[in-house]
């Protein structure tokens, strides 16, 4: 039995629609609602950060209070296909935030489930989840299926918006040409990063959820990851910011890192030996912070066979 088969599907969800307004809709809903709005091309919108691209749900049984320490849990989980083994590890790191790229919603090949809303449900967490793209092999015209970005917090989420990025790669486009199967993995859509602010207790931190462009060269995920650098400097310099995601750096050492930290940004993994983040020793997979807070324990956890990433998680202090 797969991992997928064994996984009950939770079928209601909360999508924001008009800016803080939630309604409670089924999940075919939500997708006939997102086809309606955005026609077949969900995400193009460059304006960025509309609800419409945004689905929220709410599991945390309670407020959490002030915590001392924030454990943080990145990981491209390769579209929930090992869901169980993915569940597995939540389970035994018990994170407080998970921060999760490659995220299926009603896709073909996740037999069709809600893979965020199937993680915070069995977790009890609070989560966003936004559209990165419109997987057209994975679904139909009628019943779309979608890819993207989570993150997922025992805490208040608030303000969740995506920032699409204004450059992007054609590759994923559909093409006349090409018949619509998953080895051309025909797409609509755009890269981006998904954006929210978390509250546990008097501490409000923001995370930058990425998923920068795996084709193409380090000059366009330079320019996508500026995108992210400049969208920070609206929140003020006392606010912790955890940036983190598969930014794709292919290059060692990657001109991407040298950036961030040229622009006041932290590598969690500074002073470990945490490189790795893919089976063949790339090191995809990045968690950055900037402001008062410190980072401890960063690991790669690569004894964990659920994706084609291994997770990488962290201790997080606020200092101030």
């Amino acid at each position: 039995m797969s991992d997928v088969s064994r996984l009950k599907v939770t079928p209601s969800a909360w999508i924001g629609r008009e800016s803080k307004r939630k309604v409670h809709v089924s999940r075919r809903e939500f997708l006939s609602e997102i086809l309606w709005l955005n026609g077949n091309a969900v995400g193009l919108n460059a304006s960025s950060g509309e609800p419409r691209d945004i689905l929220q749900g709410q599991y945390a049984s309670r407020s959490v209070e002030q915590l001392d320490q924030i454990r943080v849990l990145n990981w491209n989980i390769e579209r929930g296909l090992r869901l169980t083994r993915v569940m597995d590890f939540i389970g035994r790191q018990q994170p407080d935030i998970c921060i999760f790229q490659e995220v299926d919603l009603n896709a073909k090949r996740t037999g069709k489930l809600d893979v965020a809303n199937v993680v915070a449900a069995e977790f009890g967490f609070n989560y966003v989840f936004g559209v990165e793209f419109e997987e057209l092999s994975q679904g139909s015209k009628t019943d779309p299926a979608f890819h993207g970005q989570a993150v997922f917090a025992r805490c208040q989420i608030l303000e969740p918006r995506i920032l699409r990025f204004s450059r992007q790669s054609d590759i994923w486009r559909p093409r006349l040409f090409l018949p619509e199967w998953p080895v051309f993995q025909p797409r609509t859509g755009g890269r981006m990063a998904l954006t929210a602010e978390l509250v546990f207790g008097s501490t409000r931190l923001v995370v930058y959820n990425l998923h920068l462009e795996s084709k193409g060269d380090d000059d366009l995920r330079l320019s996508q990851l500026t995108e992210v650098v400049q969208d920070s400097l609206r929140y003020s310099q006392d606010i912790p910011i955890i940036l983190a995601g598969d930014l794709n750096t292919y290059r060692s050492p990657s001109p991407l890192r040298r950036y961030l930290l040229s622009a006041g940004f932290v590598d969690a993994s500074a002073g470990c030996d945490c490189h790795g983040t893919k089976p063949n020793g790339q090191t995809l997979d990045w968690i950055f912070t900037r402001g008062p807070a410190v980072c401890s324990g960063t690991r790669v956890h690569q004894e964990t066979k659920a994706s084609d990433h291994y997770p990488v998680s962290t201790i997080l202090r606020r200092t101030a």
